[in-house]
């Protein structure tokens, strides 16, 4: 029995363990590569132009299909074998083997697979691209999580605290040596606190679950993030110039790449519709044989000699005895038919376009409007790239400013609890004054930790741009 008990324990307390498991930013981004729908349709993509582009290579050589049928022929018709015509009811069977091979079709082919190529590493940059964009999302995610962390700890140390001081002050006022309405005061910061500390886990609660909603996790009760040695980054990146950050990440996003490739394929489109002028060459080639159940079968036989005239002494002229064929009453077989009635062909088709009712003219127009659009689709990606890098350039220098300020900002207001606690110990001010230090300590580690993950994140924005990968 107690056997029985200790395994229970240990299984209870592995299972705990294992639900109180903390993600990693890594994890989290992994996750959510895994799981989200955007990318899996993007993986769509990829298999579709991966089809599309064995179909344009496929089309460079002859196709060839096979048709038969069998038929039944009522009144007046022509006989497909005998080309006689008949009225009687019939039955009739085609088999064909057909072949065609372009030769030449203003190199419309050709295009096409280069189009279906261009297509196909465009959708592999399409993938990399949305990958991009969720890990960026799920890092300021995970870094607001890490705030949220970091001011509920505050939020909780200002409660301890406070508990501590309303522990002294109640006993002070028990002796006698402080008023009641410091100990009222004291208990009026207390719930303010809590009530801080309140809002601190609802904040952190929530934006947890923000991050367990975008990566998909299945026990968003249970979730939480590890909490890795946030070190001040290096601000490196910000000695860069904008436009250094912004000519690195055009070579390595790869948003650029994609829409580089779409101007590429859609200069392709201007090549194909083109190609429409050009005349076109095909080879054909077929093979067909038929049956016919009208078809009468003959027989070989020899012709008698028979008077066919006289000559001039009178004498009696004869025909000479031959080979000749007579009708047996039977129709020919079907395998006999099948081989005689064999019928090949191989021939050329030329196709000059002379007239296409403005058809191949708009489509022309059509295709360079698109190449239009796509270049000005790839010079507005380039310009948003470079006013993002621009802003975030600005936004990383100003969190580092506010952090700085920060810092400053929480060593003042350390030094000057310190005295107001000295102070305050020996009665030289108030409640109030008191707290009002404490209160000006607290929102300054508070707007420290801020700063701290806002100039992280931002550093990371530009450290993604230059490096196109996220890491902590």
């Amino acid at each position: 029995m107690k056997r029985i008990s200790a395994l229970a324990f240990l299984l209870l307390w592995a299972s705990g363990v294992q639900a109180q498991e903390k993600w990693t930013l890594l994890q989290c981004i992994e996750r959510a590569h895994d799981k989200n729908i955007t990318i899996q349709q993007a993986y769509i993509q990829i298999n579709t132009a991966a089809n599309n582009k064995q179909g344009a290579f496929a089309n460079l050589f002859p196709n060839l299909d096979f048709d038969a049928g069998y038929f039944w022929n009522f009144g007046f018709n022509i006989d497909p074998v005998t080309n006689l015509p008949t009225t009687a009811n019939r039955q009739t069977s085609s088999f064909n083997l057909n072949s065609n091979w372009v030769l030449f079709d203003g190199f419309q082919n050709i295009n096409q697979l280069a189009r279906a190529r261009i297509d196909y590493t465009g959708a592999l940059y399409n993938l990399e691209a949305i990958r991009n964009d969720i890990t960026i999302n799920v890092t300021n995610a995970y870094i607001q999580a890490l705030l949220n962390k970091e001011l509920l700890r505050v939020a909780e140390d200002q409660v301890r605290v406070t508990k501590l001081q309303e522990a002294r002050l109640s006993k002070l006022v028990q002796a006698g040596s402080l008023p009641q309405g410091d100990l009222y005061q004291i208990q009026a910061q207390l719930a303010r606190n809590e009530q801080s500390l309140v809002a601190a886990q609802n904040n952190l609660r929530l934006s947890l679950l923000v991050l367990g909603q975008l990566i998909l996790v299945d026990d968003y009760k249970n979730f939480d993030i590890a909490e890795p040695v946030t070190e001040l980054p290096i601000s490196e990146y910000l000695m860069l110039d904008p436009e250094d950050i912004f000519q690195q990440a055009v070579s390595v996003q790869p948003i650029i790449k994609q829409r580089q490739l779409q101007v590429e394929s859609a200069g392709t489109d201007v090549k194909i519709a083109r190609g429409a002028y050009a005349p076109s060459l095909v080879l054909i080639g077929r093979i067909n044989t038929n049956y016919s159940n009208q078809i009468p079968l003959f027989e070989p036989f020899l012709t008698e000699p028979s008077l066919i005239g006289f000559t001039a002494s009178g004498e009696g002229v004869f025909n000479t005895p031959g080979l000749s064929v007579r009708p047996t009453g039977e129709t020919k077989a079907f395998n006999a038919q099948w081989n005689d009635n064999v019928n090949q062909l191989v021939g050329l088709s030329l196709r000059i376009p002379i007239y296409s009712r403005l058809q191949i003219r708009n489509n022309v127009r059509r295709a360079s409007l698109s190449l239009r659009s796509a270049d000005l689709n790839l010079e507005q990606t380039r310009q948003d790239l470079r006013q993002t890098i621009q802003r975030a350039h600005a936004d990383a220098q100003g969190a580092k400013n506010s952090y700085d300020a920060a810092v400053k900002a929480v060593k003042s207001s350390t030094e000057a609890f310190e005295y107001a606690q000295k102070r305050f110990e020996v009665g030289a001010i108030n409640q109030v004054e008191f707290e009002t230090a404490r209160n000006n300590l607290t929102q300054a580690e508070s707007e420290k930790a801020r700063t701290k993950y806002e100039f992280t994140f931002r550093i990371k924005v530009l450290e993604f741009y230059i490096n196109n990968q996220v890491t902590f």
